[in-house]
């Protein structure tokens, strides 16, 4: 049961500082705020008490963070950086806090649409060990960008075929079950992300990740 708590904190601690870093926070107090607010959860055992009749699981943890955020007792309860058990690459994140503020989002669009390009990242990140596991794939390299940009690249299916010696319908192929593999490794995110695998409350959470892009 721990590790699947730490897995949640993990998918969601890179929202929860992007969305700490906005309220005013410097760097190392938004890092200290969020392994808090993660600790807090985990100590306290706040996702048994988490209903899912009254809502997702991200929309739990975004109410409590915002209740975290105006509490000073929890404020003091914020642990210091390497006291606690769930680790957390700050480097990365405040990289994400820096792309989502470019788009000047308000604190709840910053916190929803660093959860969606978050799941993105690591659907392809998937997508990529699975190709890449046999080995080197030049045609996979080719086409992944594909992948989070149909648009990225207009070569043609002829001339990739041509550059790499295949035929353009083995282009297209690859590319379709790529698609497909990306598909299903999203699908999977997203399913651990809100905690189920439901295939309809899946569906309609990717109908949300979308509109956040």
């Amino acid at each position: 049961m721990r590790t699947a708590l730490e897995e949640i904190c993990q998918t969601y601690w890179t929202p929860v500082y992007t969305y700490i870093r906005h309220h005013g926070n410097a760097p190392l107090d938004a890092e200290d705020l969020t392994q808090g607010f993660f600790c807090h959860l985990l100590q306290k055992k706040w996702f048994a008490k988490a209903d899912p009749s009254l809502g997702k699981l991200r929309s739990f943890l975004f109410a409590s963070l915002g209740n975290f955020l105006v509490s000073d007792q929890l404020r003091k309860s914020a642990r210091k950086r390497g006291q606690s058990f769930v680790h957390i690459e700050f480097t990365t994140a405040e990289e994400a806090y820096q792309t989502v503020m470019a788009d000047n989002l308000s604190p709840d669009l910053i916190f929803q649409r660093r959860w969606a390009l978050d799941a993105l990242e690591k659907a392809l990140a998937a997508t990529r060990k699975h190709y890449l596991d046999a080995g080197p794939n030049p045609l996979f390299e080719a086409l992944y960008p594909r992948l989070r940009d149909p648009g990225d690249d207009d070569a043609t299916s002829e001339e990739i075929g041509a550059r790499l010696g295949t035929s353009p319908s083995n282009v297209r192929t690859t590319l379709h079950r790529m698609r497909q593999s990306f598909r299903q490794e999203l699908f999977q995110e997203v399913g651990q992300t809100i905690a189920s695998m439901d295939p309809e409350e899946i569906r309609a959470e990717m109908r949300s990740l979308i509109g956040y892009l």
